[in-house]
C-alpha cells in the first residue's frame, strides 16, 4: 500500500501535481507513486514507502532508496548515469592498469628466474 509520509517536507511533493527535473517530467501515477517520461519514452518510477522513496528505472532494475523525492527524481536523469557510468569505467581502467602492471612485474621476474636457473645449470 502506498502512503504519503507524515513528514512535511515529503507531503511538499504531493500527487497532485507534475514534478519535473531537468529531462523527466514526473507525473502522479496514484498517491505515493510517480512515473517519469523523457519526451514520450517511459523513465521509470518512484515509489514511497514508509519514508524511502524507491526509484526503478525503465527495465525494472532497481536505482536506490532515496530520503527525497528531489534526490529520487536526480537518481534517474540521464546526466547523474552517466556520472555513475563514467566512474564505473575509470575505476574498471584503473583495475586495468593494475592488472596489467602486475601481469609485467610478474612475467620480468619469472623471466629473471627463468634465465638465472638455466644459466646456473650450464
Amino acid at each position: 500500500m502506498h502512503k504519503l509520509s507524515d513528514n512535511p517536507s515529503k507531503q511538499s511533493a504531493s500527487a497532485t501535481h507534475a514534478h519535473r527535473s531537468d529531462l523527466i517530467s514526473w507525473r502522479p501515477a496514484q498517491p505515493g507513486l510517480w512515473s517519469g517520461q523523457i519526451g514520450f519514452d517511459f523513465a521509470g518510477l518512484i515509489e514511497l514507502t514508509d519514508d524511502e522513496y524507491v526509484v526503478t528505472d525503465w527495465r525494472g532494475d532497481r536505482v536506490g532508496i532515496f530520503d527525497s523525492l528531489a534526490d529520487a527524481q536526480r537518481a534517474l536523469e540521464p546526466s547523474h548515469r552517466a556520472q555513475i557510468r563514467d566512474a564505473a569505467d575509470r575505476s574498471a581502467l584503473r583495475l586495468n592498469i593494475i592488472m596489467s602492471a602486475a601481469f609485467v612485474v610478474t612475467t620480468v621476474t619469472a623471466a629473471s628466474f627463468a634465465g638465472a636457473w638455466f644459466t646456473a645449470s650450464l
